[in-house]
């Protein structure tokens, strides 16, 4: 089995949801617990929104941007970007097959 370097370098971060997250929740204060109380899940559920790669369900996300004061569209736009990255990147690879 060989493994394809991809046609396109993967770019940093620009903004890194968890790490914000952390950063802003850590600077004003609030403990996971009183996060996970706030959004009505469990610590553990809370935890993994922090946790690298996470991707928290649409409700939870926009919640956690409006009490840490985050700008959401930062990262929809992010995540737009790297799907149209990821489909076209797709797409050649489907043509040269």
């Amino acid at each position: 089995m060989t493994f394809r370097a991809p046609k396109y370098p993967i770019l940093p971060r620009q903004r890194s949801l968890d790490l914000d997250v952390h950063a802003k929740r850590s600077k004003r204060g609030f403990s996971q617990e009183r996060m996970a109380e706030y959004l009505d899940i469990s610590i553990g559920e809370y935890k993994l929104i922090e946790s690298y790669g996470h991707i928290p369900k649409t409700g939870y996300f926009l919640l956690i941007c409006w009490k840490l004061r985050l700008n959401p569209l930062c990262y929809l736009k992010q995540a737009l970007q790297q799907e149209e990255r990821d489909v076209s990147v797709l797409g050649e690879e489907a043509e040269t097959a």
